[in-house]
């Protein structure tokens, strides 16, 4: 079976299972820290975290609400890449429709913002050198159905991934978010929170701003004219169950990380570098703020 095909249908199961255990979590933690995932962008946490992650999750306090009364939260996406790139979203949950953007162009400098129904799972990734061919939209990096909108489909690694598990948690006032590279790292991305910030204190901005292209292993390069354009995950690229975390390996006192994962965890600390690194690499925010992702930022 391909090996990229093997990492997206692995992410999504455990997104699948990371909800059951959100939920649970949510139920009965109190004051405890609760498990993240969210939004339109969905990180790792939802597709690859693995573990009880609510003793795990950092979850300092965002200000007052900032989302419009109908539960509606806004996830502004900017590009501050040096060329164009094409973002997109997916949703998980049964029964739950796709944002009415999967996906969409983005010049270097311009930004969009995206209405996003609460509660919401999903992600959000960007597709990088893609190229038109009759009404076909191909991209080297994060490519799904072969358009300009994924319509429900994941994108092939190596791609850095944002996760976001919205409003859930205790009464629904807790998101968690994520940045990902159990799929692999494309280009540097970062996410912050808008509005709603008070008494100086404000939500963990977890980040992965460096090219981690330029320090990847030669068995895990993926190269466009002799240049680094992605680099995958051990899971992606060998598909074993002692990188992927399945078979014997499952569970978090089976599944360690790997020299490969280190590599990623010391570029970028704030991002899953495996699927049971949820120590530091989950976030949440309390009342409802929205969200801004930056793209080479």
């Amino acid at each position: 079976m391909d090996s990229s095909f093997f990492s997206m249908f692995y992410s999504i199961s455990v997104l699948i299972l990371l909800e059951a255990l959100i939920s649970s979590v949510g139920s009965e933690s109190g004051n405890r820290a609760m498990a993240i995932e969210d939004e339109d962008s969905m990180a790792l946490l939802p597709f690859g975290s693995r573990s009880g992650i609510g003793r795990f999750i950092r979850s300092p306090q965002c200000g007052g609400p900032s989302r419009t009364r109908d539960g509606i939260a806004v996830i502004t996406v900017k590009n501050n890449c040096k060329n164009t790139i094409w973002p997109a979203t997916y949703t998980l949950g049964p029964g739950q429709p796709q944002l009415s953007t999967t996906g969409f162009e983005l010049a270097f400098g311009a930004s969009r913002s995206l209405n996003v129904p609460t509660p919401w799972s999903g992600r959000v990734w960007a597709r990088t050198l893609c190229t038109n061919h009759d009404v076909r939209l191909t991209c080297l990096t994060g490519d799904c159905s072969g358009g300009l909108q994924c319509n429900g489909t994941l994108g092939v690694p190596p791609v850095t991934l944002v996760e976001f598990n919205l409003a859930k948690g205790t009464k629904g006032t807790q998101d968690f978010l994520d940045i990902s590279l159990v799929d692999g790292f494309n280009i540097p991305t970062s996410i912050t929170t808008q509005d709603g910030l008070e008494s100086g204190e404000s939500c963990k901005s977890p980040k992965c701003r460096v090219d981690v292209n330029k320090v990847c292993p030669v068995e895990l390069q993926v190269k466009s004219n002799n240049e680094v354009i992605g680099c995958l995950s051990a899971c992606s690229a060998f598909n074993q169950p002692r990188y992927c975390c399945t078979g014997e390996f499952i569970g978090p006192n089976n599944c360690k990380p790997s020299s490969y994962s280190q590599i990623l965890k010391n570029q970028c600390p704030d991002a899953y570098s495996y699927a049971y690194d949820d120590m530091n690499s989950t976030f949440s925010c309390s009342n409802w703020p929205n969200y801004v992702i930056t793209f080479c930022g």
